[in-house]
């Protein structure tokens, strides 16, 4: 199966609640969530398929959370109906080159911005 080229923008709005800024060229999509004092702002690339997720608390110029994914294998928003929904990031499935060696992190992200913005990393498949 191969992956598209585009994030999918309905599901992101629909999870996120808001329209994202985007470019003219269409090369990302960037949504901005504040909630209690943090403000979540994540960059989905086109293309490339990468991710860049900050979280900020107010007070702090600098992000306390920042996450950087690389050739993600996708997202997929999970909803079901007792309100429980959060977005499930995919993480690489490639041998990245870092400081001339190479590997691969597999840990996942599972966003969630209701009620409160939450941050969860994960291995997919780990119990």
């Amino acid at each position: 199966m191969t992956k598209p080229i585009k994030w999918n923008e309905y599901e992101l709005t629909e999870f996120f609640g808001a329209l994202p800024e985007k470019d003219e060229d269409e090369l990302y999509l960037s949504f901005n969530v504040e909630k209690d004092g943090l403000r979540l702002y994540i960059t989905f690339f086109n293309y490339d398929f990468d991710i860049h997720l900050d979280v900020y608390k107010d007070g702090i110029d600098e992000p306390v959370i920042r996450i950087k994914i690389m050739s993600s294998t996708g997202a997929k928003y999970i909803s079901h109906e007792n309100g429980y929904e959060c977005l499930e990031i995919g993480a690489s499935d490639k041998y990245i080159e870092y400081y001339g060696k190479e590997w691969i992190a597999s840990m996942a992200v599972r966003l969630k911005v209701n009620p409160h913005i939450s941050v969860e990393l994960f291995r997919p498949g780990a119990v």
